[in-house]
């Protein structure tokens, strides 16, 4: 009898911690609101049940009887957007010049570094000079060039908080004045259009920020632009290596590009074209399952591909929230995978649009990380504000 007490008593124990973890995982896996369709309701799948609680909060539950947590419901109307995945050419000029490089003064006394002794650091935007804003290369080096040595009010951004530095430049032997500074005040590169919306004329792509390629800072924004452009040739990825688009800009400007940031870049276009209109999934209606990526890799013609959603992340992480796996051999023979410039190809599932795709595994190719449509069109509505 006794042995009977103590196997049930070790079998409750180990089922309550498997109960407790369930709970503690979901707690954290899942996020505290969702969207639905007006007159829908939430569905989740997993065992997880949704219930309205009095509170006008849902009610998760494990199996039907076991809480996990509460979460907000909104409302919405479809989402309905017209699917694109062309190659686009990208002009960003950022706001002021941002500091990709630092270097000492040769003076008659021995090195100095006044960019440095004023806590100016690699990735910082500077935004204007004695009051003067600045948007080139050539602005600052005209301003310190006339500066005689005084000590200079430098306005910089970092991480999107300003502050006021003092600039003291220095005097090189040949009685030039240097700050030991090296900046720059554009970018450019090729990516991939997600979706536009048909009636607005507003667009969404790539799915994450463009960086700076020697900071790795993301691109503050002052204007920008997006242009026609083609895919001419393909750098294959490998294992341990990933591979990239090699395209061209092939015509004039077709839209602004307004915001660049985590989420990916947003703008509106100058004219629309019709397309084909589909409605943005919401997250909780994505599966572990089939799917498509709809790419552009010759040319600027997109075509499907095949892929497999393996994972999803509903939390955590504003960008990577699904695992994707290109399963089509006429994509991964060409290739390799998911490359550079495939940034913002849209993944396509059950007739709707996803997500789409945002980096790759450089182990693996063939496999990658992608964002919600459902973030990116909220990110597109807000930049349209």
């Amino acid at each position: 009898m006794k042995i009977v007490i103590h196997c049930s008593t070790a079998v409750f124990a180990i089922f309550s911690i498997l109960i407790f973890s369930f709970q503690i995982y979901y707690m954290e896996a899942l996020p505290d609101s969702f969207k639905i369709r007006r007159g829908e309701s939430l569905q989740l799948e997993n065992g997880i049940t949704a219930n309205v609680t009095e509170s006008e909060k849902v009610s998760l539950n494990l199996l039907g009887v076991i809480p996990i947590k509460q979460v907000s419901v909104s409302e919405i109307d479809d989402y309905d957007v017209c699917l694109s995945g062309k190659i686009i050419g990208l002009k960003i000029f950022t706001k002021g010049v941002m500091v990709v490089g630092e270097s000492p003064v040769e003076t008659e006394n021995g090195n100095v570094s006044p960019a440095e002794d004023a806590g100016i650091k690699i990735g910082d935007n500077i935004i204007t000079i004695d009051g003067k804003s600045v948007s080139s290369n050539e602005s600052v080096s005209q301003l310190i060039h006339n500066s005689n040595g005084k000590k200079m009010s430098v306005l910089i951004s970092r991480k999107g908080v300003e502050q006021n530095v003092t600039l003291c430049p220095a005097m090189t032997k040949n009685g030039d004045y240097k700050a030991g500074l090296w900046v720059r005040d554009s970018s450019a590169g090729i990516g991939t259009m997600t979706f536009y919306d048909p009636i607005s004329g507003e667009y969404a792509g790539l799915g994450h920020a463009i960086c700076d390629v020697d900071t790795g800072e993301v691109l503050s924004v002052s204007n920008g632009e997006i242009v026609e452009a083609n895919v001419v040739n393909i750098d294959r990825g490998v294992k341990g290596e990933s591979g990239s688009l090699c395209g061209e800009f092939s015509g004039d400007r077709i839209g602004s590009l307004n915001t660049n940031n985590e989420k990916g870049i947003y703008g509106r276009l100058d004219s629309v074209t019709d397309g084909k209109t589909m409605k943005i999934a919401l997250k909780q209606q994505i599966k572990i399952d089939k799917a498509q990526i709809y790419a552009t890799i010759d040319g600027n013609t997109p075509c499907f591909y095949d892929c497999e959603i393996e994972n999803l992340k509903y939390a955590n992480s504003p960008t990577q929230n699904m695992v994707i796996h290109i399963t089509d051999t006429r994509l991964t023979d060409k290739t390799g995978g998911i490359v550079q410039g495939m940034s913002g190809a849209p993944i396509v599932q059950n007739g709707s649009i996803i997500g789409a795709v945002t980096h790759v595994f450089v182990n693996d190719p063939t496999r990658g990380y992608a964002i919600f449509a459902e973030n990116m069109y909220d990110e597109m509505k807000k930049d349209g504000k």
